[in-house]
C-alpha cells in the first residue's frame, strides 16, 4: 500500500452542488459607504451577480458536520484544513443565476427602553427566495466516503431547514434546498491503491483506500484504522454513469443517488452506528 501526502495525486472528485433559496439570504459585505445603497449590502461578484463565498460555506459544512458528530472543531483539521494540514478540500464561490436582489426593512431595538432604537430603521439587501447558486466542492485524495459523507449529512440537514446559511437567520433568513447535480472523479487508473493520514475521525489517524472500476461500478474498500491493526471498514459500490480515459488519468461519472447512499453509511460508520 503505497502512502501518499495530498500534493501527490492520487484521486480527484468533484461535487457540483445547486442551492435554491426557500427563504431570503444574504452574506453581509459590511456597512454600505455610498449613497442609494442598502445600509447592509450583500456580497457580490465584480458583475454584480450575488455570490456564497466559498469559505463561508466550508465554514458551514465544518461546524455542521462537527456537531453531528460530537466532535471537537479541530479534530476535522484533516479534512477542512487547520494550523497543521492544507486543507484537501476545496469550496469554490457559488454564483447566483440571477442578479435580483431585494431590500427589507428592519429596526433595531433598544434593550434598555424596549422599544424602537433611536435611528434604529435600517434596510437590508438579500437574494429573494427561489433563487438558485452554482458551484464545486472539490477533493484531492480524500477517501471517496469522507466527500460523501460531508456532503450528505449537510444536505440533508439543509433540506429539513436544521442548518441554514447567512446572516439573519433568526429572522428567518437562510432556509436553502440543496441539489446534487453531478459527482465525478479522476484516477490514474481503473484500479488505484494509496494510504492517507486522516487524524483521528473515528478514532485512528490513517485511512487505506482501494478502488476498482468493474463494469458499471465502483468498487470500494476503505479502511479506517482505530488502532494499530483494528479498523472499520467501507465495502460498498457506486454505480458509474460514464467514464472516459485519455492516456493519463480515468475520469468517471457517478450516480449522485448511490454517491449520497455512499456518505451516509459512512455518517452511521463513523458515527458507531
Amino acid at each position: 500500500m503505497r502512502k501518499v501526502r495530498f500534493k501527490e495525486l492520487r484521486l480527484t472528485a468533484t461535487v457540483e452542488l445547486k442551492l435554491i433559496t426557500v427563504t431570503p439570504l444574504r452574506i453581509g459585505a459590511g456597512k454600505s459607504l455610498d449613497v442609494g445603497e442598502p445600509d447592509l449590502p450583500i456580497v457580490k461578484h465584480s458583475d454584480g451577480t450575488p455570490v456564497i463565498p466559498g469559505s463561508s460555506l466550508k465554514g458551514v459544512f465544518r461546524s455542521t458536520l462537527s456537531r453531528f458528530l460530537g466532535k471537537d472543531d479541530r479534530g476535522l483539521d484533516p479534512i477542512f484544513g487547520g494550523t497543521d494540514y492544507a486543507s484537501p478540500i476545496v469550496f469554490t464561490d457559488l454564483r447566483a443565476g440571477s442578479k435580483d436582489t431585494i431590500e427589507k426593512p428592519h429596526i433595531r431595538v433598544d434593550k434598555a427602553r424596549g422599544s424602537v432604537a433611536r435611528g434604529g430603521l435600517f434596510q437590508v439587501e438579500a437574494v429573494p427566495d427561489n433563487t438558485y447558486f452554482t458551484g464545486n466542492v472539490v477533493s484531492y485524495n480524500l477517501p471517496l466516503s469522507v466527500l460523501a459523507g460531508v456532503v450528505a449529512v449537510n444536505k440533508a440537514l439543509m433540506d429539513n431547514d436544521v442548518v441554514r446559511i447567512g446572516g439573519f437567520k433568526s429572522r428567518g433568513y437562510g432556509s436553502v434546498r440543496t441539489e446534487v447535480t453531478r459527482a465525478s472523479l479522476s484516477m490514474p487508473s481503473t484500479e488505484n491503491s494509496y494510504e492517507v493520514e486522516l487524524g483521528n475521525i473515528i478514532g485512528g489517524t490513517k485511512v487505506e483506500c482501494n478502488y476498482k472500476v468493474e463494469g458499471n461500478k465502483l468498487s470500494i474498500k476503505e479502511k479506517y484504522y482505530t488502532g494499530e491493526k483494528d479498523h472499520k471498514d467501507v465495502d460498498s459500490a457506486v454505480t458509474v454513469t460514464g467514464s472516459s480515459e485519455d492516456g493519463m488519468m480515468v475520469d468517471i461519472t457517478l450516480d449522485v443517488d448511490s454517491f449520497l447512499r455512499l456518505g451516509a453509511s459512512a455518517i452511521n460508520m463513523w458515527r458507531g452506528k
